[in-house]
């Protein structure tokens, strides 16, 4: 059953008073689930703040008088007097004292807001505040339905908010805006005004589709595409069931963050990498599931690779971390032309995997953060021209050796694992050259 325009009311203003926040559309559902089984507002207002949400914000620990302190500089501000909020602070105490609850007390104090008169001298703002404040929450619930638990999040919506008007409407526009918009990539080219955001942070999903006359489904994310994320932080989501080859003739830009994920290999091989270089104004590059992966990305992209079954090659980025479970004597990691940090964490042991090389580059391992391996597994090759940083093997392991193409060995050794010896583990954390 649909709830009343007083019940509605009555939750914004709750969640106003009690949580500083909207309610959001899965804050709204579990209400309306309340009422529907029969409670009144003040019986669920007595549940919720009994709830952990409320106790974060309240303790159960505060004697009476700190519970009044908190929530009416919480709820009032600086839309009352110091003198109105010193007599409201010492009723709540005064209540409290004589046994009433603490969702007692939130109830009544947005009830009595609520019936004071925009003119009355003493709380006529703070009523008006909570007015504006239950129109801005109502609109990104039931216009924007901003769906999440997130009470901070949902708080920032209405922060802004006083008793004066133009602050309503200056918190939709900026809700508009945080909210974003979502596009859904088709099987044909998508380009044009269809796929171009706005000031929100806006979400471009390119998932396997069907194909309109058959019963295959096509990929989404093809060549000619066009997308524009415009301002904000976007996100590109590209998920594909098969392989995940390079894209030619694509333009994205103004997309900060790619998700990639593939039931298969992503990229065909090194030199064939799936290339995002070219994306402007990319700043990461995350790979959630694939096969092997061969990437190449800009040295302004940071590049997170976990879920891989098999060898992981990433070609440029800036940070780029990888984690890999290097279980079959084929698994191996390259880490070609990083400009920033290399973290790897290496799981599992097979005596014959390929190992971590990093490879190519005058700024070969230039700064490998850590370097993990359980087990003992073998030693990455190009540990050396390491700016003075130290690696943490997990269970044993050793790291060191030679940056691929280099002759120098690291300045403690070259730390490499003696095959018969990769097994069971060799030595803990091997420190680093401190050679350039």
């Amino acid at each position: 059953m649909a709830l009343t325009t007083t019940q509605k009311t009555e939750a914004y203003q709750f969640f106003i008073v009690a949580f500083g926040a909207a309610t959001g559309v899965e804050y709204m559902n579990q209400l309306n689930d309340a009422y529907n089984a029969g409670m009144t507002t003040k019986q669920i207002v007595n549940v919720y703040t009994t709830k952990p949400q409320f106790e974060a914000l309240y303790p159960r620990f505060d004697t009476n008088e700190q519970f009044a302190e908190r929530l009416i500089e919480n709820v009032v501000g600086a839309s009352a007097t110091a003198a109105a909020k010193t007599e409201a602070k010492a009723d709540v105490a005064a209540a409290l004292n004589a046994g009433w609850t603490k969702g007692d007390v939130v109830f009544q104090i947005f009830t009595n807001l609520a019936a004071k008169a925009p003119t009355d001298a003493q709380w006529g703002n703070t009523s008006l505040m909570l007015a504006n404040k239950v129109a801005v929450a109502q609109y990104i619930t039931e216009t924007l339905l901003v769906n999440t638990t997130d009470l901070a999040k949902l708080g920032s919506y209405i922060a802004s908010v006083t008793e004066v008007a133009a602050t309503v409407d200056a918190a939709k526009l900026a809700a508009q805006g945080a909210n974003g918009q979502t596009f859904t990539l088709t099987t044909g080219i998508d380009t044009g005004a269809s796929f171009t955001g706005g000031s929100g942070n806006d979400t471009f999903n390119a998932a396997d589709s069907a194909i309109a006359g058959s019963n295959t489904v096509g990929k989404t994310f093809t060549s000619l595409d066009s997308l524009d994320g415009g301002a904000g932080t976007d996100t590109l989501n590209i998920a594909q069931t098969a392989a995940m080859p390079a894209v030619s003739g694509v333009t994205v830009k103004n997309i900060e963050v790619v998700n990639l994920t593939s039931g298969a290999d992503i990229g065909a091989a090194a030199g064939a990498d799936f290339d995002v270089s070219g994306w402007t104004g990319l700043t990461t590059a995350n790979v959630k599931q694939a096969a092997a992966v061969f990437l190449k990305a800009a040295v302004t992209t940071d590049v997170t690779v976990a879920g891989a079954t098999k060898d992981v090659t990433t070609t440029g980025g800036k940070n780029v971390t990888v984690t890999q479970s290097m279980d079959t004597a084929a698994d191996k990691i390259t880490i070609n032309k990083a400009a920033g940090d290399v973290t790897v964490t290496a799981t599992d042991s097979d005596a014959g995997a390929g190992g971590i090389a990093m490879a190519n580059s005058d700024q070969c391992a230039r700064r490998l953060v850590a370097a993990r391996q359980s087990a003992g597994h073998g030693a990455p090759a190009g540990a050396g021209h390491v700016a003075a940083r130290a690696a943490r093997v997990a269970a044993g392991g050793a790291i060191g050796g030679r940056c691929a193409g280099q002759s120098g060995e690291d300045s403690q050794g070259s730390g490499v694992c003696p095959q018969s010896r990769r097994g069971a583990g060799c030595g803990g954390a091997v420190g680093l050259g401190q050679d350039d």
